[in-house]
């Protein structure tokens, strides 16, 4: 019965061409919504790279200008670094380390470029200092972490990602390796001293794509004055262990605006803005392939009706 109503249907492909249209259309689009939340979920159960559960993180806004003259930023230094010791040594705090604005879940992002071996490479960067690794509880596959080895070293010490490390260098080892820049004006050159696990820090429906973390020690004065501050609580800290971590450090910076934001609000808010948009797709292609499928076995319905007798002598022939 199927085999022969689909006959009569290509004998008069002429008049069911926009039925044949939309029936390529709904295959289209089912298609798309099939990939799109394959590709989602496949994303989504890969790991991050890094833990979010009990990190939270300090934004610093010192009001005006940080600072126009180096005894200015130097203060400036001073009093960040005078804010971490703090942080840490109360019962609340394990461990705190500054980071660059592009932390997990910041929605923001920062790319550069990597020159080795006559190629140039676009990577993600990051700034980050000795304690990070700790408090992003990253998994460090080779080589090592920042640490005061590096203090006296002339190049930059970086830390680059697997996935960086397949894409640039190969098979080859990247410890020790020194980036070639062809850009006579470049202040100082890079050098990997270790190799993590790739850092989705953008989300769990975000692509891999490579980076690595530079090293950027806030007493530094080459080094950038960072404006966020990651660092551990325990387990189980609230909104009252938050309030008493701002006193305590409102006296060391007043008048400076301190908020802390926790990672896990952070990742709350952004699953559920891509689960929003997402559905929103899926609901409209839904809404499509519905109205397609009822109007295809509208004409379906129709043709058989009318066509009733000659199907019949079809089959008995």
């Amino acid at each position: 019965m199927i085999r022969h109503t689909f006959k009569l249907i290509w004998n008069r492909k002429r008049r069911s061409m926009l039925l044949l249209g939309e029936i390529l259309l709904s295959f289209v689009v089912l298609f798309a919504v099939a990939a799109a939340i394959i590709t989602s979920v496949s994303r989504y159960v890969r790991p991050l790279g890094f833990s979010h559960e009990n990190m939270w993180v300090l934004h610093i806004d010192k009001p005006g200008e940080w600072g126009d003259g180096e005894e200015d930023k130097a203060n400036v230094r001073r009093v960040l670094e005078q804010v971490r010791s703090e942080l840490v040594t109360g019962e609340d705090v394990r461990q705190a380390s500054f980071v660059s604005g592009n932390y997990p879940y910041s929605r923001s992002r920062w790319t550069t470029s990597f020159h080795w071996d006559s190629k140039t490479y676009s990577a993600s960067i990051w700034l980050a200092d000795d304690q990070y690794a700790e408090v992003a509880g990253l998994n460090v596959l080779e080589g090592r972490w920042f640490n005061a080895e590096d203090d006296a070293g002339s190049r930059q010490a970086i830390v680059i990602t697997r996935q960086m490390r397949d894409e640039v260098f190969g098979k080859e080892s990247p410890l020790g390796k020194i980036e070639t820049d062809p850009d006579p004006g470049k202040e100082r050159e890079r050098v990997v001293v270790g190799v993590v696990e790739n850092y989705r820090y953008r989300g769990e429906f975000e692509p891999d794509k490579g980076g690595f973390f530079q090293r950027n020690i806030v007493l530094d004065t080459a080094a950038d004055i960072p404006h966020e501050l990651a660092f551990t609580v325990r387990e189980g800290s609230d909104a009252r262990v938050e309030e008493r971590i701002l006193k305590r450090l409102a006296q060391i910076a007043p008048g400076w605006n301190l908020r802390i934001e926790t990672l896990v609000d952070a990742r709350r808010e952004y699953i559920r803005e891509n689960l929003l948009g997402t559905g929103v797709f899926v609901a409209v292609a839904g809404f499509l392939i519905l109205n397609v499928a009822l109007g295809l076995f509208g004409v379906l319905w129709q043709s058989i009706s009318r066509r009733h007798g000659e199907i019949g002598l079809r089959r008995a022939v």
